[in-house]
């Protein structure tokens, strides 16, 4: 069982992204530091970040200037900045690095539960069902249990 103690206080603002981890074949092909670099899993209509020109797949390789853009870092941000101030981010897209900027919005967790997972009925009863998972303590996040993905 995997379980990873996360910071539960929700951030002040939110772009409309998923953030996932750059894999070794990605980095790879990307020459890219995995570490330091965030994959774009999802991004939500009518929200900063596809305004901004933010695409699914995107590696995020830069924000504000600073070179460890990893998922980390990126909800750092979020959690500090206030809505509506701007934040620049060195995209890689294929080949080319863009740059966008992009307008933070205050954070809402109705809009970002289609991406994070947290609305996903039937969690719970998964959760209930294997054993140990069951057994983590308040503020755990079970991301396998049994050598399966529990959030995918």
């Amino acid at each position: 069982m995997q379980v990873r103690r996360l910071d539960a206080t929700p951030p002040k603002s939110m772009i409309g992204v998923g953030l996932g981890e750059v894999d070794e074949a990605l980095a790879h092909h990307l020459a890219i530091n995995p570490a330091k670099a965030t994959l774009v899993t999802f991004v939500m209509d009518e929200l900063p970040a596809k305004t901004a020109g933010i695409e699914r797949f995107d590696v995020i390789v830069a924000i504000n200037g600073d070179a460890n853009a990893s998922p980390t870092a990126l909800r750092d941000v979020l959690k500090d900045i206030e809505p509506g101030a701007m934040i620049a981010f060195d995209v890689r897209r294929g080949a080319d690095v863009k740059k966008n900027e992009v307008a933070a919005v205050v954070f809402d967790p109705t809009k970002m539960a289609a991406i994070d997972g947290t609305a996903r009925p039937g969690i719970g009863k998964a959760l209930r069902r294997q054993g140990d998972a069951a057994r983590g303590g308040e503020g755990d996040l079970v991301l396998h249990a049994a050598s399966r993905a529990v959030i995918r």
